[in-house]
């Protein structure tokens, strides 16, 4: 029906794009991880952009370790550019920035606690059009190892 968007698969594409990270490691316990790729995607016979496919993502993270407490803390963050929602590139999904925040601590040999934020603050954004991220979330666990 016309209200409800499906997927079409396309007869051929050309795909053309670069990924770079890095890391960088500023003493035994700080780091931070820098990760971009560029994409440029297109139909082979509309010469449109294909949808959902940003020209330009990128993650940053920042890490603090310290294996001797068995603690583990990381602040990270991810862009992803505007997407075409249609293959005719008339309308598009925004671009986003957002922040997440995970820690874990090493209790034993066998066990660690953890717990992460997704979107840490409370973001409006689509990944894909009309259907909305949930804002603000909190995740922990237990994670056993034998």
């Amino acid at each position: 029906t016309n209200w409800v968007w499906s997927p079409n698969n396309i007869g051929s594409a050309q795909i053309n794009g670069i990924e770079l990270t890095n890391r960088i490691s500023f003493n035994e316990n700080y780091s931070a991880i820098v990760n971009y790729s560029w994409m440029h995607a297109k139909d082979n016979r509309t010469k449109k952009y294909l949808i959902y496919q940003p020209n330009n993502k990128a993650d940053v993270s920042l890490k603090y370790t310290n294996d001797g407490a068995g603690v583990m803390i990381e602040l990270n963050g991810h862009y992803t550019d505007r997407r075409f929602h249609d293959a005719a590139n008339a309308t598009y999904v925004k671009r986003f920035f957002v922040f997440g925040l995970s820690a874990s601590k090493k209790i034993n040999k066998s066990f660690t606690c953890f717990a992460s934020i997704d979107n840490l603050f409370n973001r409006k954004y689509q990944v894909i059009r009309d259907y909305p991220v949930p804002g603000f979330s909190l995740n922990g666990g237990l994670k056993a190892e034998f």
